[in-house]
């Protein structure tokens, strides 16, 4: 499996900051952007690990970004509701299983099909889902 899919695109890094989460904080990877030196000086983004170095030169436009690791030691382990049920366990997840998460506020559901969604992109949702319903301190 390639580096590029196992880390937040720019884009869902974007999301998590419009949420108010601190990417920075809990970040081990980062895009760094590269300008080829001829024309018509195409600019692209590249993966590396988040140093000092990222941030020595500002032409690389370093954005922060979590892999699938990162976002696993964010996560919380489990969630229950009011009445003390279960309706989240991380340590259980099986990628070959059907996943639900709920809010017992306004009984939203995220569900997800492993088959169909790489398992960074369950893993943000996740995330994001948690930051929405305050299961994770910003």
């Amino acid at each position: 499996m390639k580096l590029e899919n196992q880390v937040l695109s720019i884009d869902q890094v974007q999301e998590l900051i419009e949420l108010g989460f601190d990417v920075g904080k809990y970040s081990s990877m980062c895009w760094v952007k590269y300008t080829s030196d001829e024309e018509p000086y195409e600019e692209t983004y590249n993966l590396t690990v988040l140093d000092e170095n990222c941030y020595e030169m500002s032409c690389l436009a370093p954005i922060p970004t979590l892999t699938i690791g990162d976002i696993m030691d964010i996560l919380p382990i489990e969630i229950n509701d009011k009445r003390n049920r279960r309706i989240y366990n991380l340590e259980n997840y099986n990628l070959n299983d059907f996943y639900y998460y709920y809010s017992a506020n306004d009984i939203s559901i995220i569900s997800f099909t492993p088959a169909n969604l790489p398992f960074i992109n369950i893993l943000f949702e996740i995330l994001k889902w948690c930051i929405k319903e305050k299961h994770i301190a910003l």
